[in-house]
């Protein structure tokens, strides 16, 4: 049913889904054999920390995170298509 603040529900609604993902990566970054904070992460994201961290997150923990959500819809998809 629609009803008049049904735009916007769906706003907050996306925006809250949008933080959620956004901090849920945010972890995923994180975490791993060598944990790095929150902060940390975001700071090697936009170029501080060490060398290492660095690499850590850009070049390793960035790629995985990307890829999650295509690897968790791959047993979904062939369902979809035969619907």
């Amino acid at each position: 049913m629609v009803t008049p603040d049904f735009p916007r529900r769906v706003i907050v609604m996306t925006t809250a889904l949008v933080v959620l993902a956004a901090l849920l990566a945010l972890g995923s970054l994180g975490t791993g054999p060598v944990r790095l904070s929150p902060l940390t992460v975001i700071d090697a994201l936009f170029g501080g920390g060490s060398d290492v961290q660095q690499t850590i997150v850009r070049e390793i923990r960035r790629h995985h995170v990307a890829l999650n959500p295509a690897y968790a819809a791959g047993p979904v998809v062939p369902k979809l298509r035969t619907s």
